[in-house]
């Protein structure tokens, strides 16, 4: 559980206990009864088991809330709830409402029960996809709506198995789109509803008006575990593109370009001379034998759109990316200094993982800057080592920032290597200082931040 704030919960929509065993608005005409009685039957209750670790059956209260499980391994059973895609018995759901289970139930709302296989599971979306072992003639699967399609304030139906009760239907508004930096997932673009949703609900539908599927229901922020009103679902668009690759690979090979990426605030703007009207996605590094590298991608270059479509935020870009999949070619339209400028680029296969340093440097002192409220050491041998940085690396080390400085406000962290002021390289802190003499007002600094590269505007 990820917590919001002191009383606010962030929780994922599946019940557990343990026991000792494309469509447009304003074309679409709304009948919810219609609606919710044909959807219900495209909507599954999941139940899982699967047999806990034997140091947990070790645990006196364990034991104790268990009723004494006489030596056997303790099962923990989870209720979530999915979706009928296909009439073979194709079943989308959450990673979390399936992961780690031995056994895999489905219960239709006419009261069937069957057993489902686990096809594939991707972890970083929360997407997992299930089938019916034998499924019977007549499954009504509910047809894949257009996510990118739904406007502000579109009605709604959500339907699950909340607390495990069985097949339930509530009613609500699109609340927003696109949500992210939510770490529920490593890819995010969630869409916001206020339709009641509480655990149990997880992998459940998200239909519109035509009893389209546009979301897979996931998480909902909370005081209590139960409903207070915000709710994610993963857009179909995201989830039945992870689907298919899912079955017909067993995997998901995402799109992988090779750079660093940040917003674009307005001093940053400012700075790179784009118009007020425009927004894009910083690039403040590339990597070496990359997709980007290979094409002409350089940092400072700020991408506008990609194929057509415009990007608004980081994990805009990355979804889009990730979702092209490798080997895709991709029409990448960017500014670089004042100019607009197009490239064609053929995507890589994203790496399994990607070494990410939480090292934590000691500089020692060698210089302050107090006109920017922070204090600064040359890269000694030393500092190289504790940074993992080669020696063909320049800059100077953040060493401590004041509270109340320029620095502080504009985000820098103790640890950050500076390795180019106004476009400038950065040898060692005279360099830094000179610099900044010469600054008239603003300072654009690059600095590398573990494996990030970022751009900061003091």
């Amino acid at each position: 559980m990820k917590h919001f704030g002191p009383l606010l919960s962030l929780v994922f929509l599946v019940s557990s206990t343990v026991l000792s065993q494309p469509t447009h608005a304003g074309e679409r005409s709304f009948s919810v009864p219609d609606i919710a009685e044909r959807s219900v039957q495209g909507v599954v209750n999941i139940s899982t088991t699967k047999r806990l670790d034997e140091r947990f059956s070790r645990d006196p209260l364990l034991r104790w809330f268990q009723g004494r499980s006489q030596g056997r391994r303790p099962l923990a059973n989870s209720l979530g709830s999915g979706v009928l895609i296909r009439d073979d018995g194709l079943i989308l759901t959450n990673h979390h409402v399936i992961a780690g289970a031995d056994t895999i139930k489905v219960n239709f709302a006419d009261g069937r029960e069957f057993p489902a296989i686990l096809v594939g599971q991707d972890p970083k979306s929360d997407i997992a996809v299930i089938r019916l072992e034998t499924p019977p003639d007549g499954l009504k699967p509910i047809k894949l709506g257009d996510s990118d399609a739904l406007r502000l304030g579109e009605t709604v139906l959500a339907i699950g198995n909340p607390f495990g009760l069985g097949h339930t239907v509530t009613m609500g508004i699109v609340s927003a789109k696109g949500r992210a930096n939510l770490d529920i997932t490593d890819y995010e673009n969630f869409i916001q509803t206020d339709a009641a949703i509480n655990p149990g609900n997880s992998g459940g539908a998200l239909v519109i008006s035509q009893g389209e599927l546009v979301g897979i229901n996931t998480a909902i922020y909370s005081r209590n575990g139960g409903y207070q009103g915000i709710g994610f679902a993963i857009p179909s668009k995201m989830a039945s593109s992870i689907m298919s690759s899912l079955v017909e690979k067993g995997r998901v090979d995402r799109g992988y370009l090779g750079v660093g990426i940040q917003a674009v605030d307005s001093k940053l703007s400012k700075r790179f001379g784009l118009d007020s009207k425009q927004s894009g996605v910083l690039i403040n590094y590339v990597g070496r034998n990359t997709p980007a590298g290979e094409a002409g991608l350089s940092a400072g270059d700020i991408i506008l759109s990609i194929d057509g479509e415009r990007m608004m935020s980081p994990d805009g870009l990355r979804n889009v990316i990730a979702l092209k999949g490798e080997g895709t070619k991709v029409s990448v339209n960017l500014w670089r200094r004042g100019r607009s400028k197009t490239l064609s680029i053929k995507l890589g296969l994203l790496p399994d993982s990607e070494r990410v340093s939480n090292r934590a440097p000691t500089p020692k002192p060698a210089g302050h800057l107090n006109e920017l409220g922070m204090q600064v050491a040359d890269l000694e041998p030393g500092l190289r080592s504790q940074l993992g940085l080669g020696a063909s690396i320049e800059g100077v080390v953040v060493q401590s920032i004041h509270p109340r400085g320029r620095s502080h406000r504009a985000g820098l962290q103790p640890g950050d290597v500076i390795v180019r002021a106004n476009r400038k390289p950065v040898r060692n802190v005279d360099g830094l200082k000179a610099i900044v003499t010469e600054s008239a007002d603003e300072l654009l600094l690059r600095i590398r931040r573990g494996d990030a590269r970022l751009f900061v505007v003091l």
